[in-house]
C-alpha cells in the first residue's frame, strides 16, 4: 500500500489535487486494468479520462499476449543474439558484427573465434590497432551486463576513457559468464545527428515493433532511445537511469518531445522534454536520418523471421545508414505507452485481433 500512498502524494503535489481523491482514482485504475500505482504515475493517467485506463496493459499482460504470438520453440532465433546475427549475416541483412565469443570453455560452436575470458581476449587485442568494443550477454535482453572496452596503445579504457584494470575487469566479467556467454562486437558509431540528441557516449537506438500477418509486415510503432552520460546502454528503464525516449513518426521519421526523469523528480512521474535538459539540444521536430532505409530494413528483417510474427527491433542509425543491433521476441512496450499517450490495446490492436 505504501507505493499507492507515495504515488498519490507525488501526483497531488504536482497537480495541486487532493491526495485522497488521487488515491481513489489509482485504486479504480487497478480494478479496471490491473495497473499498479507505479504504472499509473508512469503513464500520466491522472491527466487522462478514466475511461481510457482500460486501454493500458501491464507488463505481465503484454508478455502473456506475446507468448501466444511468438511460440517458445522459435524464440531462441532472436533471444540467442549469436543465432540472430548468423541468420542476418547469412541473408545479407545489415547487422552489427560479432567478432568473437567469450565463454568458460574457450571453444566456438561456429565461425566466430572464442576466448575463455576477458584476459585472453585482451592479450590478442591490446597490441592491435585501436578498437572500441561492446561485450554483451548472449541471451540477456534487459541491457544488464553490457560493458564497453576501448583497446589502444597497449591499454584498455572504459566508456568514460578511464583506464581498466585487466585482472579486476576479467574477474568481474567471469562472474557474469557463469550465467551466460558473451558476444564481442565492434562499437557501432552513431550518426552525428543522433549522437547530438543525447549526453552520453552509448549508442542510441531505435526501438521498432513489427507485426507480420498473412498479407504484409507492418510497423506498429517506433521510438528513439536517447542515452544519458555515464550509461553504457540506452535502455529506458522507466526513466530510472536518466535516459530519454521519444516517439518517431512512422511516415517521415520526425521526433516528438522526449520523456524521462531528472534526479529531483518523483520516482513514479515522468517529465516531457522538447529539448535535452542538459544540453538544450532540440529533440522535438528532429528528423531521424535515413528513415526510409530504416523502415525498409526492419520490414525486410521481419520477413527473415516468419516463425516470429511480432518482434521488437533495435536499430542503429550510423553515418552509412541503418544497422540491426538485435531483435526481441517479448517487446517491452512501457516506452511506447509512455510516448504515444495511448495504451497497448490500441498500439497492439492488430496483434490482439489476431491472437486473442
Amino acid at each position: 500500500m505504501s507505493s499507492y500512498l507515495e504515488t498519490s502524494k507525488a501526483i497531488a503535489n504536482r497537480t495541486g489535487g487532493v491526495q485522497s481523491a488521487v488515491l481513489g482514482r489509482i485504486l479504480i485504475a487497478k480494478l479496471l486494468s490491473g495497473l499498479s500505482a507505479f504504472e499509473y504515475g508512469l503513464y500520466g493517467l491522472q491527466d487522462k479520462p478514466l475511461s481510457s485506463v482500460t486501454q493500458y496493459m501491464t507488463k505481465k499482460q503484454t508478455t502473456a499476449l506475446l507468448r501466444r504470438v511468438n511460440h517458445a520453440h522459435h524464440r531462441p532465433l532472436v533471444d540467442d543474439k549469436l543465432e540472430f546475427h548468423r541468420r542476418c549475416r547469412n541473408a545479407g541483412v545489415p547487422s552489427a558484427a560479432v567478432i568473437a565469443v567469450l565463454n568458460r570453455r574457450g571453444r566456438s560452436d561456429g565461425a566466430e573465434p572464442a576466448y575463455a575470458g576477458f584476459a585472453a581476449l585482451a592479450m590478442d587485442f591490446l597490441h592491435h590497432p585501436a578498437i572500441d568494443l561492446i561485450l554483451k550477454p548472449r541471451t540477456d535482453s534487459l541491457g544488464t551486463g553490457i560493458r564497453f572496452v576501448s583497446f589502444r596503445d597497449g591499454l584498455a579504457f572504459d566508456l568514460d576513457n578511464k583506464p581498466i584494470a585487466i585482472d579486476a575487469f576479467s574477474a568481474d566479467l567471469a562472474a557474469d559468464m557463469q550465467r551466460d556467454d558473451y558476444l564481442v562486437q565492434p562499437f557501432v558509431e552513431p550518426h552525428p545527428e543522433i549522437m547530438a540528441l543525447g549526453t552520453g557516449h552509448a549508442l542510441g537506438t531505435l526501438r521498432m515493433l513489427s507485426f507480420a500477418d498473412d498479407r504484409e509486415v507492418r510497423i506498429l510503432y517506433a521510438l528513439l532511445r536517447i542515452p544519458a552520460a555515464g550509461n553504457v546502454h540506452d535502455n529506458f528503464s522507466s526513466g530510472a537511469n536518466g535516459n530519454l525516449i521519444a516517439r518517431v513518426d512512422l511516415q517521415d521519421g520526425r521526433l516528438s518531445a522526449a520523456w524521462g526523469r531528472r534526479k529531483n523528480s518523483p520516482f513514479r512521474l515522468l517529465q516531457r522534454f522538447e529539448c535535452n535538459p542538459f544540453t538544450n539540444a532540440s529533440i522535438e521536430g528532429v528528423l531521424v536520418p535515413y528513415w526510409k532505409e530504416v523502415d525498409a530494413l526492419v520490414t525486410r528483417a521481419a520477413a527473415l523471421f516468419p516463425e516470429l510474427p511480432c518482434l521488437a527491433w533495435d536499430v542503429a542509425v550510423t553515418p552509412d545508414g541503418p544497422l540491426l543491433i538485435e531483435a526481441n521476441a517479448n517487446a517491452d512496450i512501457i516506452g511506447a505507452q509512455v510516448c504515444y499517450g495511448r495504451g497497448a490495446k490500441v498500439l497492439l490492436a492488430p496483434v490482439i485481433a489476431r491472437y486473442s
